[in-house]
């Protein structure tokens, strides 16, 4: 992949992902998690830390939204986009992180 010798692009494309556009998240998330099939784009994603703790604060809202749905009993097409950004954010937040 082209994108593993270019941190702009990866820099770039997690910018798209912490925007939060719907659209741009989830195919920056889908790209991202493309590029740490490989060792390569792993290491190249990890070396921007300051992305990846961005990354693990939205997950920490994302959670905080998630639990503030259940406790409030809201239902529908919000709560659902709310859980699928979780899966997303916290599948790549893993995959980045190590952290199982």
């Amino acid at each position: 992949m082209v994108l593993l010798n270019t941190p702009e692009s990866v820099e770039i494309i997690f910018q798209e992902l912490l925007r939060n556009k719907t659209d741009g998240f989830f195919i920056a998330a889908h790209i991202l998690k493309k590029l740490c099939e490989s060792k390569e784009g792993r290491e190249t994603a990890r070396a921007l830390q300051y992305h990846t703790r961005r990354l693990r604060n939205l997950v920490q809202d994302l959670e905080k939204k998630v639990e503030l749905d259940k406790r409030n009993g809201r239902t529908g097409t919000v709560k659902e986009r709310n859980l699928r950004w979780l899966g997303e954010a916290a599948t790549l937040y893993h995959l980045l992180t190590g952290d199982h």
